[in-house]
């Protein structure tokens, strides 16, 4: 797989951000520097666009904007790949500020784990958040969240005022608490089961 190569690259202060191309925790002090031109003679530091060290991927900073912003929720285990592609989709709709189309992804997201774990297709939404709750895949406990997605989902998809950050972060946490539990957890435990002794050959 190729990667990219960046010429003349300048030293930096370093900044310590979540990439969001490879999902790295990283701390880089390599990119690119701009000057924000107050007049002909005079400029302030501006813009930086700083260079991932995993991935080779430039991220822009400038005062409290970051293109693209990081990733909301953390990387989850052993997805099927259907649940993991719509998991992240709605992780990186949170990176450009589009946080309606993030509360709809989890809405669709919640439905997809239901069917995937045995519900029939094509109900109503209520019917797979009773679904994983009726078989403990959401605790009792956890279904005003599970609710709280439907609810948000529905007024993403039909009221005026659009969603905000908190919005995307509070379901997208909640989803990926479920998607661990459902997934990543159970996968590690059989991981860490002792394999029996091989039976010697008679």
């Amino acid at each position: 797989m190729s990667t990219l190569e960046w010429d003349r690259l300048d030293s930096l202060e370093s900044k310590s951000y979540k990439c969001s191309y490879c999902y790295n925790l990283i701390s880089s002090d390599k990119g690119y520097r701009s000057i924000e031109r107050l007049s002909a003679n005079r400029g302030i530091a501006g813009g930086m666009i700083y260079i991932c060290h995993h991935c080779k991927m430039p991220t822009f900073f400038y005062h409290d904007v970051i293109i693209p912003g990081e990733l909301v929720g953390d990387e989850v285990k052993h997805l099927p790949k259907e649940i993991e592609d719509v998991y992240n989709e709605a992780r990186r709709c949170v990176t450009v500020n589009a946080y309606t189309g993030s509360v709809m992804l989890c809405r669709k997201l919640l439905m997809n784990i239901a069917v995937q774990k045995g519900a029939a297709p094509n109900q109503p939404f209520a019917a797979y958040v009773d679904y994983l709750c009726d078989n403990g895949y959401v605790s009792g406990d956890n279904k005003v969240w599970a609710d709280l997605v439907r609810n948000k989902g529905n007024d993403a998809n039909h009221e005026i005022p659009k969603m905000i950050l908190q919005d995307a972060e509070e379901l997208i946490g909640f989803l990926e608490l479920v998607l661990k539990s459902i997934y990543e957890f159970p996968e590690k435990a059989k991981q860490r089961i002792p394999k029996p002794p091989s039976q010697p050959t008679p």
